[in-house]
């Protein structure tokens, strides 16, 4: 973390906070769901499972894999702007 700019310090407060969260067993086993994919679509399941149904873009947008996996995914609209 210091190598992309944080301070010790607050390296280590942002570890501490995380620390927390797995001692309340916040980050449990059973909270994880494993996908296998690109990035496009690991967002695009990621937004699903936040209920977003509609996705708004404009033309010459540069995320290309992120809307290549979106019009598969069923449930999810693209709307162009």
């Amino acid at each position: 973390m210091a190598a992309s700019g944080f301070s010790i310090a607050s390296a280590n407060s942002v570890l501490g906070s995380l620390e927390s969260l797995r001692e309340e067993n916040y980050l449990g086993q059973d909270e994880y769901m494993s996908i296998a994919g690109t990035g496009g679509d690991l967002l695009v399941q990621q937004i699903k499972e936040t209920g977003v149904k509609y996705v708004f873009t404009n033309t010459g947008s540069h995320e290309v894999g992120f809307f290549d996996a979106l019009v598969k995914e069923p449930g999810i609209q693209l709307i162009l702007v």
